[in-house]
């Protein structure tokens, strides 16, 4: 198997270290997962690297046969590898969503095509996704009602629209 290789390595191991890891690996990604935070934290790092620090360890814990600690070594590396392709695909959809247009609120406004019904002079109403709301001319001329006017930006909830092309 893995560890069954003719050739021998020289590692420095203290007796009681994997336990320590494993510990550190369960208090690190608790951690990560307790703060609400975007993307993969340095808690949920430090956690992955002591999870393999705490692999290599192991071997040098008195109460467990080789046998065992191969077949251990194998499902925490699969478990390893897994976390890692979980957090890949999390990491993705989460980039993904960042970048997308806000789809509700009034930012998801911004860019919309709209109708005057009350003209802005420069304030007046516009309809909105079946929707009035208080606008203002972004330049501050008379827009008249019937006219479509793009919506530009949003503060509060009065639009800042221009005349559409």
């Amino acid at each position: 198997m893995f560890l069954a290789t003719p050739v021998k390595t020289v590692v420095f191991v203290y007796k009681e270290g994997g336990w320590a890891y494993s510990a550190g690996t369960f208090i690190l990604l608790a951690a990560d997962f307790a703060i609400v935070h975007p993307g993969f934290g340095i808690f949920g790092t430090f956690g992955i690297i002591s999870l393999i620090l705490g692999i290599f360890t192991f071997e040098a814990e008195p109460f467990f046969s080789p046998k065992i600690f191969e077949a251990m070594t194998m499902v925490v590396f699969g478990a390893v590898i897994a976390i890692c392709i979980l957090f890949i695909i999390i990491g993705r959809g989460v980039i993904k969503s960042l970048r997308e247009k806000p789809k509700a609120g009034s930012e998801a406004l911004i860019g919309e095509i709209a109708l005057v019904i009350k003209t802005l002079d420069p304030a007046g109403q516009v309809e909105v996704k079946g929707e009035i709301w208080p606008a203002r001319s972004l330049d501050g001329k008379t827009i008249l009602k019937g006219t479509k006017v793009e919506i530009v930006k949003v503060e509060g909830n009065t639009l800042y629209v221009k005349e559409s092309k």
